[in-house]
């Protein structure tokens, strides 16, 4: 069941409900905690976004599983972002150049594995100038406390943790087409009550400096071009390359008792490493890292709407990471991201990230969608993860008539050679109020019941 309220006086409100139980007569094994599985299973993914004029905004999702294993064996749709349930409630309140932030994370079940905040307390300001030299600064404070709930830890790891950054850059205007912008980072983290470690220290400290610059080109150019079939109205390119330097420098012993339980995140996109965009923050070492880019935008004007709409986004950079341990390797990585929408009826997103030193690929995600208005969509997508996957989907959805569609889908799996997911549904109105989607799917491999399957699932609401 799905809620969206979007008013005119500015506040947006999504609201996302699925739930689903079963009583379970087939072979149900045991779970990720090698327990056995009850026959009575359900589910419950709820989420709620909020967003109000004045720039507050609250987010919450809970997702409560009778087991670990019931959302991969009856919604593999599910399945595919979340392995494991994430339970999250944020609050964000802007005041000014400041913006307040109040996180939790944390786990309902025993057999979730999560960095739980109870809670995260953050203040930020924004980059803001200085009345002198053309200085800007930024800040940024935080207070949690963490948890870790690793079984592979004897004890739960859990501790305070304190951060600070502040950063003072110069953003200035070489000439028209170019801008220099150096800057400065020092950081303050420390960890408390560390309670795991009865051998180890119970608090931690480190300062941090992180110097460095970016150098950035601006470069256009327009050509009077006019399609209406693609529907283009003019076309203007823009390119920015840019030259990226950071060297991180460890004040204090940097191999001394570290507790860090964050893991780094996980992204076919282009992370950039510096102090104000990283999470895992415990396990930083002094490094070097050089960045070489290129941004391109290509925009045109819509025929019909008069709107000025983006064609193509193209970014492609190479990091050069050099570790302050002379002994350890340098890294070179190579990413690029293609959003490619030439015209209404025609998208291509494209994700890779290279081992660029061995021509290796790390990372890759594809989707292709071909769409006629209303009446029928085609997608393709491919995903590559290091090795450990290689999986294609297609799917067809196509309309009917007014308030009937058919939809069908099929999932390849390279790595085993064999298609594991085919669906056939049919999705129609009921009273001009609710959308039935009855489908039944063949699964094959990835899943515990490799047979027919048969859903009925109310899709929307209207009130």
């Amino acid at each position: 069941m799905s809620i969206d309220i979007n008013d005119r006086l500015g506040h947006f409100v999504r609201t996302r409900i699925e739930s689903g139980v079963i009583r379970d007569s087939g072979e149900l094994g045991v779970d990720s905690l090698n327990r056995p599985i009850d026959e009575n299973r359900g589910f419950l993914n709820a989420s709620h976004i909020h967003r109000y004029p004045d720039g507050m905004a609250f987010m919450a999702q809970v997702q409560a599983w009778s087991d670990s294993e019931i959302v991969r064996d009856f919604d593999t749709g599910t399945f595919r972002k979340y392995q494991q349930p994430e339970n999250f409630a944020s609050l964000r309140f802007p005041l000014g150049d400041w913006v307040f932030n109040a996180v939790t994370r944390f786990r309902i079940e025993d057999f979730e594995y999560a960095t739980e905040r109870i809670p995260e307390l953050s203040i930020d300001l924004l980059p803001t100038p200085l009345p002198w030299a053309g200085l800007y600064h930024e800040l940024n404070l935080s207070a949690s406390r963490l948890r870790d709930n690793n079984p592979d830890r004897t004890y739960p790891a859990e501790y305070d943790r304190f951060k600070g950054n502040y950063r003072i850059a110069r953003p200035s205007a070489i000439t028209p087409w170019l801008d220099w912008t150096p800057l400065l980072t020092a950081q303050i983290l420390s960890a408390e009550n560390r309670s795991d470690q009865p051998d180890e220290p119970t608090s931690w400290e480190r300062q941090t400096l992180e110097a460095g610059f970016d150098f950035t080109l601006h470069a256009f150019a327009d050509w009077q071009i006019n399609n209406r079939i693609w529907d283009v109205d003019s076309i203007r390119h823009v390119v920015k390359p840019t030259l990226q330097y950071r060297n991180i420098l460890i004040g204090n012993n940097e191999d001394e008792w570290n507790p860090g339980i964050e893991t780094p995140l996980t992204s076919t996109g282009v992370p950039f490493r510096d102090f104000f965009s990283m999470r895992a923050l415990e396990g930083i070492r002094e490094h070097q890292l050089i960045r070489v880019g290129v941004s391109n935008s290509v925009f045109t004007r819509s025929h019909i709407t008069k709107n000025l709409r983006t064609m193509l986004d193209l970014d492609l950079y190479h990091d050069t990471i050099i570790p302050g341990d002379s002994h350890a390797p340098t890294s070179h990585l190579l990413s690029s991201i293609t959003r490619l929408r030439p015209a209404s009826w025609l998208s291509f997103d494209l994700e890779t990230r290279w081992d660029s030193k061995n021509l290796d690929l790390q990372d890759l995600y594809a989707r292709s969608s071909l769409i006629n208005g209303d009446f029928w969509r085609l997608d393709i997508g491919a995903f590559f993860l290091d090795g450990l996957h290689e999986q294609y989907q297609a799917s067809l959805d196509t309309k009917l008539t007014e308030g009937t569609r058919v939809l069908v889908s099929v999932s390849y799996n390279a790595r085993t050679s064999q298609f594991y997911e085919q669906m056939i549904g049919f999705q129609f109105a009921v009273a001009n109020h609710w959308d039935i989607l009855l489908s039944v799917s063949q699964r094959d491999g990835a899943t515990r019941n490799n047979d027919l399957r048969w859903d009925i699932k109310i899709v929307n609401g209207r009130f």
